[in-house]
């Protein structure tokens, strides 16, 4: 790939961009050794990684990317036969093999669901034994554990024995020296790894010993006296051998990681890979990037909804453009897959570059930033090879070139870019650029000669599968001269069937579109009013530049802009006028599209808002339903009782014979219709959903709300009407009925003894609960086990899924307190698992 191209279009400072969210040094790293490739086949595998790296993050949301050591150095000593690791060097292993560990199991666990980061995940190592026993050996601040060996505990507990002798003899020492060879506040220091005490200078015959420092004013001397020297010999023998196991320790652990240096070695690699993925997939979670599609027919570019990934982190409010090319195809052939795929990407360090990391257009107007292109109106349609954009100086050209080139770069290099659903990408063999000023003293370059030397390269290299941004085309010249020397070059990289994106100022270029196939003109529209760009691209438009009306605008003469004006040719004047009607007509038609949209929104907005109360709606009226239900069943369980109450008084009468039995029928039927009464008087007078219109006659069928009980209406007086519900006759006003139709006789139900009959209940083997919150499981649950009690289910099915688990606690915490539930159990093979819980009923 071109370095120049990369380094115009600030590829390195892209990429530190990137390399910022990744956990570690060397994972950055690798992400700023990026480059891109022009292989098909490695940059859809990259962006697929990265996509499936992203969606990874989303669903292991407790996962985070562990450290990763730079072990390199550690490494290359164990490679060594009799090489030994420090302590720090060991514990940092440690960390890598915890770290691989981790992350082997957090993405083999959905290894069918993310296969390529299964395939980086299989390379780390599990060594769980080998990284306890370093854990065992070595603390987390790089030192040898007291409790590594045996002999080393002992021996740091005589150290410390030792040591504490000394401090007490020393002390000792110092309270018997006369008062004028002591030291005010003296007590026992270190000098050196030796314990000393303070002693003025003039007593330094009479304590002897060693003197290893003293005081700033040179009044006090540290000496080390004979009474402590014997222990600090002992004390320095202790230490020895603290130092000979120390290393016999580390020797062991060293010997013990040798033969599994090329595993480690790799899941050092590995994790490294898996960190660069990560950064990556975060920087297209916070661009809010997509995954492109990529191909090697470099006939096609969309893009969709794209940023410049600079301006992203230094500017605030970036405008998103579309662009969509469709240029025929090439004299060239199209380079093919397996042709792109022999492309292998080179990976080389790039060290940040100091730059602005914002690319920069012409200044903006006085009072106004400068903001990025919104490049996008139409489709540039089949047999267009070449956009050709002009307009004024502010209006976001430059910017539009680089993020083209910026975006495209990094999708090669596996970095998905800021853009958006339906973008495609082609693979190029090369990059090439022409922007900006680079003039150079030390080459004898001016502006222009820099140009030509950039021209030069893209004519002899650019081909078919090449993309070329030219900025100002024609500038640094004389602009006869220059648009000529543009007018060839751009005709030579169309015929050749170079993908070409250039810019400029100069009139004569925009004719280049109405002779020359495969260009098309456009333009990056302007406030001719406000006189501030808009950033929209018009295609097929060639804009101006408005260097007269930003000139009458900054306050120059009027007489003067008179003169400049009627100096222009008359054709251009009226190809300005025709430009202005079109650029007005092109604004309405937007302000339209907008309204349009607007009021799309808002009807979309609204009807989200009606389906919202639909549904709020439907639960309300739901919950009103299952209250409706449970109040029925109460209803129900109190009128059974009540009528078994009456037939066991009818059956003691019917034992005395008589009038006993009329006389308990008569009090019966009172009490029943009393109780219907008053239920019916606390249940709201409406009819049923399921009623209907028909008028309250005799033989209709009605449903008694009151006690959810239906019958057939055997006479209608006065407000009030005679039923028949189950060969029993009860009276009940009239308002209180709501008719429905005639059941069915396939619904009939089976008469309970007594004659009462139960109300309808919709009894089903399974009840779904998935999709519903913790607190709404009761409200579906317990109507389902009464409706399965009441058919005499043996047993009910309860779907509630895998999930988090809460639905599944909720269901059995219902069917433990429930006691018409004899047994539970979790769904077996072919019922479901652990995502289904069977209750056996009583």
């Amino acid at each position: 790939m071109n370095r120049h191209a990369l380094d115009v279009l600030q590829f390195p400072e892209a990429l530190a961009i990137v390399a910022g969210h990744a956990s570690s040094a060397l994972g950055a790293r690798a992400v700023r050794s990026l480059e891109p490739s022009g292989s098909v086949a490695f940059v859809t595998d990259e962006l697929r990684r990265v996509d499936q790296m992203s969606t990874f993050l989303f669903r292991a949301q407790d996962w985070q990317m562990p450290a990763v050591p730079d072990v390199r150095a550690a490494l290359r000593r164990l490679g060594v036969d009799g090489s030994v690791l420090d302590a720090a060097e060991l514990r940092d292993v440690a960390i890598l093999l915890r770290g691989a560990a981790a992350t082997r199991r957090a993405i083999l666990q959905h290894a069918d669901d993310y296969p390529l980061l299964a395939l980086v995940g299989e390379r780390l190592v599990k060594l769980d034994d080998d990284e306890r026993r370093i854990r065992d050996a070595v603390d987390d601040a790089g030192d040898v554990r007291d409790n590594a060996s045996n002999e080393l505990a002992r021996l740091r507990r005589e150290i410390r024995g030792a040591r504490s002798r000394i401090v007490e003899r020393l002390e000792a020492y110092i309270t018997s020296l006369p008062t004028r060879f002591q030291v005010q506040d003296a007590s026992v220091s270190l000098r050196d790894g030796r314990y000393v005490i303070p002693v003025r200078r003039e007593g330094r015959g009479e304590v002897g010993g060693l003197v290893h420092d003293e005081s700033a004013t040179g009044s006090t001397l540290f000496v080390e006296p004979p009474v402590a020297i014997e222990l600090m010999n002992r004390l320095r023998e202790l230490e020895l051998a603290e130092a000979r196991e120390v290393l016999r320790i580390l020797r062991e652990l060293t010997a013990s990681l040798r033969p599994l240096h090329d595993a480690i070695a790799d899941a050092l690699e590995a994790l490294v890979e898996i960190d660069s993925l990560f950064a990556r997939a975060r920087y297209a979670l916070h661009v809010q990037g997509t995954r492109p599609e990529v191909s090697a027919d470099s006939r096609a570019l969309t893009l969709v909804h794209a940023r410049h990934p600079l301006l992203l982190v230094t500017t605030s409010g970036v405008i998103p453009f579309d662009l969509a090319m469709e240029p025929a195809p090439t004299a060239e052939p199209a380079r093919t897959a397996d042709a792109a795929r022999t492309d292998d990407p080179t990976r080389t360090d790039d060290a940040a570059r100091t730059d602005d990391a914002a690319p920069t257009d012409d200044p903006a107007p006085i009072g106004e930033p400068a903001r990025v292109g919104e490049a996008v109106a139409g489709v540039i349609g089949p047999g267009e090879r070449t956009l050709l954009v002009s307009g004024p100086n502010t209006g976001g050209k430059t910017v539009l070139l680089k993020a083209i080139g910026l975006i495209s770069t990094l999708a090669q290099a596996g970095v998905i870019p800021p853009v958006g659903p339906g973008t495609k990408l082609p693979v190029f063999r090369d990059v090439f650029a022409d922007i900006g000023d680079e003039q150079s003293i030390e080459a004898s370059l001016s502006t222009f000669s820099a140009h030509l030397k950039n021209l030069r390269e893209i004519i002899e290299h650019a081909d078919g599968d090449s993309l070329a941004l030219i900025d100002e085309m024609g500038s640094g010249t004389d602009p006869a001269e220059g648009g000529a020397l543009a007018d060839a070059i751009l005709r030579t990289l169309t015929r050749r069937g170079t993908l070409t994106i250039a810019t400029t100022h100069l009139g004569q270029l925009k004719q280049i579109a109405a002779e020359e196939p495969g260009v098309v003109n456009a333009s990056l529209q302007f406030d001719a009013v406000a006189l501030r760009p808009t950033y929209r691209l018009l295609k097929g438009v060639p804009g101006r530049s408005y260097g007269l009306a930003i000139a009458r605008r900054l306050g120059l003469p009027e007489d003067l802009l008179d003169a400049a004006e009627a100096a222009l040719p008359a054709a251009e004047r009226d190809a300005g006028h025709l430009l202005a009607e079109l650029e007005e007509k092109d604004r309405q038609l937007s302000d339209a599209l907008a309204d349009a949209a607007l009021q799309a929104r808002r009807a979309a907005a609204l009807r989200e808002d009606v389906e919202q109360r639909e549904e709020a709606l439907a639960r309300r009226e739901k919950e009103a339903e299952r209250r409706a239900r449970q109040q029925a069943r109460d209803l129900l369980l109190s009128a059974r009782e009540e009528v078994d109450a009456v037939i066991r008084e009818l059956r003691e009468a019917a034992a005395d014979g008589g009038s006993a039995v009329d006389d308990a029928a008569r009090d019966a039927r009172r009490r029943v219709e009393e109780h219907v009464r008053r239920e019916a008087e606390r249940m709201p007078r409406e009819r049923a959903s399921s009623g209907t219109d028909e008028e309250l006659r005799e033989g209709s069928h009605v449903l008694i709300p009151a006690s959810g009980l239906q019958g057939v209406v055997v006479e209608v007086r006065d407000e009030r009407a005679t039923v028949e519900v189950g060969g029993l006759r009860v009276q009940v006003p009239t308002a209180g009925l709501t008719v429905i139709d005639a059941p069915k006789p396939a619904r009939q139900r089976q008469q309970l003894r007594g004659g009462w009959n139960t109300p309808d209940t919709d009894a089903s083997t399974e009840v779904d609960l998935r999709g519903l919150r913790a607190e709404d499981v009761a409200s579906q649950l317990n109507p389902a086990i009464d409706a399965a009690v009441q058919a005499a289910l043996p047993s009910l099915r309860v779907i509630h899924g895998k999930g988090t688990g809460a639905l599944r606690e909720v269901v059995t915490e219902i069917m433990s307190a429930d006691p018409r539930v004899k047994s539970y159990r979790a769904g077996g093979v072919g019922e479901g698992g652990t995502g289904v819980t069977v209750a056996e009923l009583r």
